[in-house]
């Protein structure tokens, strides 16, 4: 369309006067109609929808818009059919070819390859990063286990076992034979320690005088 419009601007019978900037191309992927000059809206005299011809993204189209920012088609087409329009935003273009890059676009593509590169090994570091905290944290004793613990560690301190906290309140709460000097599990049968009990006579209370 447009270098229908450029080649029908500048031939010796074309309209330069009166449609000069008409179409401005932005740049290879934007063109705006400047309504100050044309009221410029397509239209489509077919039944079919008309697109640009090719697939992709949108950055393989061209986009095409009025400089007010109304749709650029008329509504309905003469002929009923659509037209596949890019019209708000910007538009990008590829080029694509088997010249020879310049040392900069070349330098351009290598950094690009290694953010790739770099993003991938980035990626891979933290969902390792995260596995690791994961385990970590599962590890981490919660309020039973350390409850536990409490109960396993020995009186004395520096360790567990032996003389244990589990041992010392034993004797306050299960069964403790007195006669024998053994000291019950929490099931009142099982021995979990005895102590020994040493007897010495005593003498008698003869006489008791208050002064």
């Amino acid at each position: 369309m447009y270098a229908w419009y450029k080649w029908e601007r500048e031939n010796s019978a074309g309209f330069i006067d009166e449609f000069f900037g008409a179409i401005n191309p932005i740049d290879t992927s934007n063109l705006v109609a400047d309504t100050d000059v044309v009221d410029l809206f397509l239209d489509n005299t077919g039944a079919s929808t008309i697109t640009q011809g090719f697939s992709g993204s949108i950055s393989g189209y061209i986009l095409f818009s009025r400089r007010d920012g109304v749709y650029p088609q008329v509504q309905p087409t003469s002929g009923g059919g659509g037209i596949g329009l890019y019209y708000i935003g910007t538009g990008y273009g590829a080029t694509v070819g088997s010249g020879p890059l310049t040392p900069t676009q070349a330098a351009q593509l290598a950094n690009a390859s290694n953010t790739g590169t770099q993003n991938v090994s980035l990626n891979t570091t933290i969902d390792s990063n995260v596995d690791q905290l994961l385990l970590d944290v599962a590890a981490v004793p919660n309020a039973t286990d350390n409850a536990d613990a409490l109960l396993g560690r020995d009186i004395q301190g520096g360790s567990s076992g032996n003389r244990t906290v589990t041992q010392a309140l034993r004797a306050s709460r299960n069964r403790v034979d007195m006669q024998s000097g053994i000291v019950y599990e929490e099931d009142d049968t099982t021995p979990s320690h005895s102590y020994n009990i040493t007897r010495a006579p005593l003498d008698a209370v003869s006489e008791v005088d208050p002064t």
